[in-house]
């Protein structure tokens, strides 16, 4: 080998070796024996890891957020339902709307630190598409940096569970069943336009949303400014970033069904801290090694 190549070999090897791992908090695949109409239905059984070890889901449902209610217990009102392992979609959480609105909320606040150039990570997959094409009316999202509150969901209390356009803190994104997408602060809409071109019945889309403090590091401890950035189907660039000024305080997080059916799928949140110096150095070695064979 030259020892040019020998040493961009040892070099990679150091940045792989050196780069600081992610610390999964939790992650929920949503596989259970079997259909369960209760979100939490074998929750401690396996089918949820990270270091916060099991967590409960918090339940709401209702015709709108007036009307919504909130408990671990299994909630189905007015043919709004929470269900995991629906016979049609084993192994997946679902949220049936039923013409109204359906939302679980996980029973931790995630404030976690990631320390400055780190970063909090929220990921997972969503089919807002289960059944037909349909209108801009139906839809599957979710909010985060909502508070906890008596009421859970209670309009403008800045309470988890809440409706996506309800007041208060929390940031929110949606995604339409005929394609397209909105972004909301409190209840001002932020950002719009489309995540799927040519949207299918049953086509599954990845999510990931980046929240990183800009200036201590902590993006929940209300100290400067908070930037979010939303990656969608395993894209480089970011597809809707914010900046969300004076940052969070809380960040309970909920996903929520609108109108129709909705399939969520692989629940993580994990903490991404900042690369070590030993990568970084790494990876300058490289660039110049680079330039100075070309």
């Amino acid at each position: 080998m030259k020892p040019s190549n020998l040493l961009l070999s040892g070099l990679a090897s150091i940045c792989l070796t050196s780069s600081a791992d992610a610390a999964v908090l939790f992650f929920d695949n949503f596989s259970t024996s079997g259909q369960g109409n209760d979100v939490n239905f074998e929750y401690s059984s396996g089918r949820q890891s990270g270091t916060l070890g099991s967590v409960q889901y918090r339940q709401g449902n209702g015709a709108f957020s007036s009307t919504l209610t909130g408990t671990v217990a299994d909630e189905a009102v007015n043919g709004v339902a929470t269900q995991v392992s629906d016979n049609s979609a084993p192994g997946t959480l679902w949220l049936t709307g039923g013409g109204g609105l359906a939302s679980v909320s996980l029973e931790h606040n995630f404030t976690e630190n990631a320390g400055v150039g780190g970063y909090t990570s929220i990921s997972f997959t969503v089919d807002p598409i289960t059944a037909s094409l349909g209108t801009s009316d139906n839809w599957a999202a979710i909010t985060l940096g909502a508070g906890d509150h008596a009421s859970y969901g209670s309009s403008g209390s800045g309470a988890r569970g809440q409706f996506i356009t309800n007041a208060g803190a929390h940031f929110g994104i949606l995604f339409r069943d005929n394609g397209l997408y909105q972004v909301f602060n409190g209840s001002s809409g932020i950002g719009s336009g489309t995540y799927d071109a040519t949207p299918t019945v049953g086509a599954t889309h990845s999510v990931e949303i980046r929240i990183t403090g800009l200036v201590d590091g902590n993006a929940w401890d209300g100290s400067g400014d908070s930037q979010i950035d939303v990656y969608v189907d395993g894209g480089l660039i970011p597809f809707f970033t914010y900046t969300k000024t004076g940052g969070y305080t809380d960040n309970f997080i909920t996903l929520e069904s609108f109108g129709g059916n909705s399939q969520f799928d692989d629940l993580q949140i994990s903490v991404v801290p900042e690369p070590t110096a030993a990568l970084l150095g790494g990876l300058g070695l490289l660039g110049l090694l680079r330039r100075r064979r070309r």
